[in-house]
Order: C-alpha cells, then structure tokens, then sequence
C-alpha cells in the first residue's frame, strides 16, 4: 500500500472557548484561529490561509519511534492516512508510524498535541459522528490488542476505551471504507474489498445488523455519503480475466493469476477463467458495474454509475450533498459529476467536465484529488491530477464553465503520484501539495488564488 506524503486540511476552529477562571492555562493560550493544518513525514506544520508559518510539531514529539514501514525500510517518519476534525474541539489524524496504529489528536484552537490512542490495524478512514460527539475509525484488520475493524473514541473523553465492531473476517485482511453521519442516527455502513456485501452496523450494540448483497460484484471499496438524499455510493470491485492476450488486463500483478469467475464485461461467462479480483480489475473493460447507489432509508439499491469510458470510478460528494463527482479510470480525460434527488430516487447526470489532464494512461486515475468550493455566492469544483501540472476549476452554477490554472512549468508531472487539493475555508486561497520537493522531505505546496467571486 503506498501512504501519501502529506495530508491538507482547513479547519476554522472552535467558534467559543470556555474559560476556566481557576485554570491560568485558559486565559494564557494563543488560539491560533482559521488554519491550514499540513501532515506530513516530518510531522505538522499548521499555517495561515495567506502561507504563514503559525507552528510546527516535529515529529520528535508526534512520530518518536523507529519502525519498519511497508517496504522493509526502516524509517522515523510519520505516515498519516487520514485526518478529520470535529469541529469544536480537536483534530485527529490516523498515524501509521506505530506498533500498534494510533490516532493521533490535536487541540483545534491551539495547534497542542494533546496525545494519541492505539487503535486498530491499519486505520484507514476516519468519520466524525456529531450527534454522539464520537469519532470513528475503520481500519483494514484486527490487531493483538484490537478486535475489530471499526473503533471509536468520544471526543469528550480521549482515554475512554470502547468495544470494536467485529466484522468477522477470516482469511485476509477486511481493508474498505465506513460512512457515518448524524442523519443516519445509530448505524453506520462499510465496504469490503473482498466481500461482496455492504455491511449495515450498530453504532451502540458494536455488532453487525445486516449485509446488503450487490449484485455480480466481487466486493466494494471507496464510498461517500450524501446527507441531501440519505444515499450511500460505493464503487464496486469485479473480478476479470488477465495474463493472457485478449484477457481484460494484461497483467494479473504479483502473481499469474487463479481461477476466477468472471460476471461483468466482454469476458463474462458461467465457467472458471484465469483471472484476477478486487483492485487489479479496476479500469478494466470487466469494471462495467462503476459506482452502486444505496438508500439508507429503504435499505435498497436505487441504481448504479459509470465514468463516460465506462470502466469505473470513485465517489466523491459535495458538503451539501447535492452533487456527487466520479473519479474515473479514464487517463485523465473527463470528470462525471452526478445530481442527487429527493430519498428513494436515482441520482442522474449532471455534468461530464472535460478536464482533458494530460500525461495520464487510458485505464488509470489521473485524478488524485478535489476540493469544493461552497460560500453562498460560490459553488466551484477544483479538481488535481497526478500527472499534470494544472488545476482545473469549474463552476457549477454557471453550466460547468472550466478554466485551468497551471501550477508548474516543468515539463514533468511535479506530483509524485499524489496531489491534493484543499480549499482554505471562507478564503479566495486553495492549497496544493505537490509531492515532489527534491532534497527534501516536506512536501512542496503550491499557492493557486481565486481572483473574483466568479469563475475565470
């Protein structure tokens, strides 16, 4: 699994502190106010919307540990996985840097780091639940001391220690993805890379309720919530033939591939071929299935959606929810942006922007990453790529009119194979990371400004 080399995040902070007279700490502390908080191997670094330095957190403090990472290197850096904030009190982040993971956790108002919790193995995405004013984890297996693929920790209480929610997987390690949200009350739902069912949780009872089957896949991955329908999208899984001309991908990866059963694509059939399953199948011609719609409310299958290549894609909503964009397999060709409807109906089609990122191959994501922009009097998507050197931005309001925005004006893609992309929050500044930083280790970041309260 490759980690990325940095994570942005804007948060605007609490909107009040409580003041504790008997407490000197209180009235002494310097809040640090609306921020770009930026993980990386080296640790945080948070700066002001406008690129100044407010404060650093070496990872001496945050990342103290030697250990052998992923490759059999060893290494003192950080790997962070994903960050969240609850928005009134701390910033957690998903550190891999430990034996076992932890959950690191940040003061939102100061920048402190107030300590980390061991979690479970490999966390790999993290949701915040504001009716329960709890924050939870979804991570790729159990550990030793964790039993379970979900945990959870009460943002009131960072040394409370909950029961895990045990998907009872066997064999292999259980990586996906988890949605929670405060519409969705006391449950939540999970994907599976190799289990072809969307999995229903209690967020109390810790068990699991039902599993929802989806039709031919293999399994499910990458998922998102709209609050504006009560719909979750998740990006199917399919198996495919390989390692042999005319098979759906050329290659099968680490190994030569094993008998599977195809049931999407050209090669679809009632008998066992060689094949392969999960991730080494997306982009292919068998990924014909792309993105299933679910409603939470009926607990059905509303429809499913495809990239224009029509080889798959992942979900991505807006924080309004009313439009949901499909990262596609495409080289970098298009962006497929949905509009979601009232509960119960279909998303359709509402824009396919033709972002045209150039440097990508025909069958890989191009797009790494995008940001929203959403005020009252703006509603831009800007969206990055890995293998070019341009931002585009669109507007959503205004029938999807485009412009790009370069970032660089080197020939080669300066992202490394990650770029992310995040609006500063009630600013005209956008950040982008860009990866590559030749000597050294922090990711470079790259400034990129809206001139107007329109698109370009």
């Amino acid at each position: 699994m490759k980690f990325p080399v940095a994570l942005l995040a804007s948060f605007l902070g609490a909107s009040s502190a409580i003041t504790h007279n008997a407490d000197i700490y209180y009235h002494e502390k310097q809040e640090i106010g609306p921020a770009m908080w930026i993980f990386n191997p080296d640790g945080l670094t948070i700066m002001s919307p406008a690129g100044e330095t407010i404060l650093v957190q070496e990872k001496s403090k945050v990342c103290p540990n030697l250990r052998t990472n992923y490759q059999g290197v060893e290494t003192d850096d950080c790997s962070f996985f994903d960050v969240q904030s609850d928005g009134h009190r701390y910033v957690w982040a998903a550190n891999h840097d430990d034996s076992p993971h932890k959950i690191d956790v940040f003061d939102i108002n100061t920048g402190e780091y107030a300590g980390y919790a061991p979690t479970c193995s490999t966390p790999l995405d993290l949701n915040y639940h504001p009716l329960r004013q709890e924050m939870w984890v979804r991570c790729a297996s159990k550990s030793e001391d964790s039993n379970g693929e979900v945990d959870v920790f009460s943002t009131n209480s960072l040394s409370s220690n909950h029961e895990l929610v045990n998907f009872n997987a066997t064999g292999s390690r259980a990586y996906g993805r988890m949605e929670t949200h405060s519409t969705m009350g006391n449950v939540g739902y999970a994907t599976t890379y190799n289990s072809p069912y969307l999995t229903k949780f209690d967020l109390s009872g810790k068990d699991v309720m039902t599993e929802f089957e989806i039709e031919k896949a293999h399994a499910s991955y990458d998922s998102t919530f709209s609050h504006a329908n009560r719909h979750v999208f998740a990006a199917v899984r399919v198996c495919c033939t390989c390692g042999f001309e005319g098979a759906d991908v050329e290659s099968c990866g680490r190994g030569s591939g094993s008998p599977v059963l195809v049931t999407t694509g050209p090669s679809a059939s009632n008998e066992m071929q060689n094949g392969t399953c999960s991730s080494g199948c997306k982009g292919s011609a068998a990924d014909t299935i792309g993105v299933v719609e679910f409603d939470t409310v009926k607990e059905v299958f509303v429809g499913n959606h495809n990239s224009v290549a029509g080889n798959g894609g992942v979900p991505k909503s807006a924080p309004d929810g009313k439009t949901i964009a499909l990262l596609p397999f495409d080289g970098g060709a298009t962006l497929r942006v949905l509009k979601t409807g009232q509960n119960g109906a279909e998303s359709s089609v509402a824009a396919d922007i033709p972002v045209d990122f150039q440097g990508g191959t025909p069958g890989k994501q191009a797009i790494s990453d995008l940001a929203w922009v959403q005020d009252g009097s703006r509603n831009f998507i800007v969206v990055a790529s890995n293998v070019d050197n341009s931002l585009v931005v669109a507007d959503m309001d205004d029938g999807y009119r485009m412009v790009k925005i370069p970032l660089s004006n080197n020939e080669e893609a300066t992202a490394a194979g990650n770029r992310q992309v995040e609006w500063a929050i009630g600013t005209n500044y956008v950040w982008v990371n860009g990866g590559q930083t030749g000597t050294s280790s922090t990711s470079l970041i790259a400034l990129a400004t809206f001139v107007s309260n329109s698109a370009p």
